[in-house]
């Protein structure tokens, strides 16, 4: 439980960490009522899967909660580039694009990451049956703790888009 608390907490840190960088460096003057209420609507959406995540499996793998982020970026990118295609405006069609590649990159360079790491429990599994041991349990690695914080920094992309709407 310790652990869902602890990627609820980064995730709140990464949206106001994000909102003050963007301010900082003036990309954005102030923030629309509706922007914050967007990246806060995300931190619920965020905290619920990681609820639901838990309850269902148990467990939070943080190589996971990283492809997670980059998907959930990843869709965030896509719709914003097509409602900017589509819109009256089209300024942020350029950045919005960038972000979308980058996660679409990032994407498959976790879920390749993932596949490693439970192709790896999954040898270290079967190797522990062979030898009749007690089935090992499942440790964080630095694969996996690589993959949750670029998960994170792609992360921080999909909030800078929902702020600055």
């Amino acid at each position: 439980m310790s652990k869902l608390w602890g990627i609820l907490g980064a995730t709140i840190a990464v949206v106001i960490s994000v909102g003050y960088l963007l301010k900082y460096f003036g990309f954005v003057a102030n923030f629309s009522q509706k922007g914050v209420l967007i990246a806060l609507a995300s931190i619920l959406a965020v905290w619920l899967k990681l609820g639901v995540q838990h309850a269902v499996f148990g467990e939070l793998l943080l190589y996971k909660q990283g492809y997670d982020f980059c998907i959930i970026t990843l869709g965030t990118a896509l719709t914003s580039v097509a409602s900017e295609w589509f819109g009256a405006s089209q300024n942020r069609l350029g950045a919005l694009f960038s972000t979308f590649v980058i996660a679409v990159f990032a994407t498959l360079v976790t879920a390749k990451n993932a596949k490693g790491i439970e192709e790896k429990f999954a040898t270290e599994l079967a190797a522990a049956k062979a030898a009749s041991n007690p089935a090992p349990k499942f440790k964080e690695r630095i694969p996996s703790v690589a993959a949750f914080i670029g998960g994170v920094l792609v992360f921080m992309m999909n909030v800078s888009i929902l702020l600055t709407k």
